[in-house]
């Protein structure tokens, strides 16, 4: 659904409609969302899923991570998800705890994109303007036709991969 801030409305009531709206979606319908840290590191353990190959990616690859460190001007709860809860979700849940090591080695091979250091052609990139993860992404600022980019205007993480369901906007 479609919500646009109006200029009376804060960054918590907006939260909290986002949270009312995703309360409506409990396929549970008990209206209850768990925030255990147990409960949450055992499930993680016992449902593998997307969600789970995604983490261990994080933990051996990319050490994307999204904190709310204190101190900082996180909208969010800060301190509530400092860093080191992700690397004891690594810990935990996969028996890694070289994080920073992995996260280094990859970005050793992969610093200038390899594309680009073979100089490889023909390659579109696309990004969405408000996606956090676009300032990771390669984006060319030339005309080049060899290695394009496209900035998509409004557009998020995976916004132009996902189908609009009409019935609910």
């Amino acid at each position: 659904q479609k919500q646009q801030q109006s200029s009376s409305s804060s960054n918590m009531e907006l939260l909290a409609k986002l949270a009312t709206l995703q309360q409506q979606n409990d396929d549970d319908n008990d209206h209850c969302m768990t925030i255990d840290w147990n409960t949450t590191i055992q499930y993680i353990i016992n449902n593998p899923t997307e969600e789970q190959s995604w983490l261990y990616q994080t933990c051996t690859e990319f050490g994307y991570y999204q904190t709310c460190e204190q101190d900082t001007n996180c909208p969010f709860g800060r301190g509530y998800h400092p860093l080191d809860m992700d690397y004891e979700i690594c810990r935990i849940v996969f028996n890694i705890t070289n994080v920073t090591e992995n996260v280094q080695q990859t970005t050793e091979y992969y610093g200038t994109p390899i594309f680009q250091s073979r100089n490889a052609t023909r390659i579109l990139s696309i990004n969405g303007d408000v996606d956090p993860w676009s300032e990771l992404a390669y984006t060319n600022n030339s005309s080049s036709t060899d290695l394009p980019t496209i900035m998509v205007k409004g557009a998020s993480h995976h916004f132009w991969t996902h189908p609009i369901h009409t019935d609910t906007d």
